[in-house]
Order: structure tokens, then sequence, then C-alpha cells
């Protein structure tokens, strides 16, 4: 259900809109199971693609808290703190990720 939202968000032409509805609908889902990292995941993602960087930083705390050792959390943590122009911070994050998975070429990208 969650990947066909995200489709939709990104095919739409108000795609701000787009996200902002699959915020809601994913803070719904929150509120069925506030135990799915994956659900605070992709809502910092859709959070910080709005522009609400603090709250994407809150939900990558949240979702690194409930699996530390998903890398995808440290990457959220790092994007939302970029664009809080936290870059020690964010580089501390991205590298904590990194260290889950040093194959991972996403993460090694930031550093290039």
């Amino acid at each position: 259900m969650y990947s066909v939202c995200f489709f939709l968000a990104f095919v739409d032409s108000s795609w701000i809109v787009s996200l902002t509805m699959l915020v809601s609908i994913l803070m719904q889902a929150i509120e069925l199971d506030s135990t799915d990292a994956i659900l605070y995941s992709n809502r910092s993602f859709c959070v910080l693609q709005i522009g609400e960087a603090t709250r994407a930083l809150t939900d990558a705390n949240t979702c690194i808290r409930m699996r530390p050792e998903w890398l995808k959390g440290y990457y959220r943590k790092g994007a939302a703190l970029m664009s809080l122009k936290e870059y020690k911070e964010a580089c501390d994050a991205f590298l904590a990720g990194l260290k889950l998975d040093p194959t991972n070429a996403d993460m090694e990208r930031i550093f290039r």
C-alpha cells in the first residue's frame, strides 16, 4: 500500500500536495503501528522534501532507536542534518551508517 502512495506522490504534478497527503497517510499508519521503523523513515523522507528538516530529524532519530542496525535511519538523519546545515553531525550520521554497511554505494557516494 505505501509503495503505491509513494509512486502516486511523484507521478502527480502537484508533488508537494501529494507528499503532504502522504505524510498524513503515514501519520495514520504510525497511529496503527508505532513500532514500524520503516514508517518513520518514509515520513522523514517526505517531510524533508517539503522543507521540514527538524521534523525529518525527529523521525530519523526514532527510526534509529527502533532499528539501530538499519542504515537507512542514519541516511535519513544525515540528510536532515545537512538540510539544517549541521554538517559535522551529518557527517557523523553518515559515517555511522557506513560502518553498518561499508559496501553501500549510496553511503559511499556521500563522501565523494
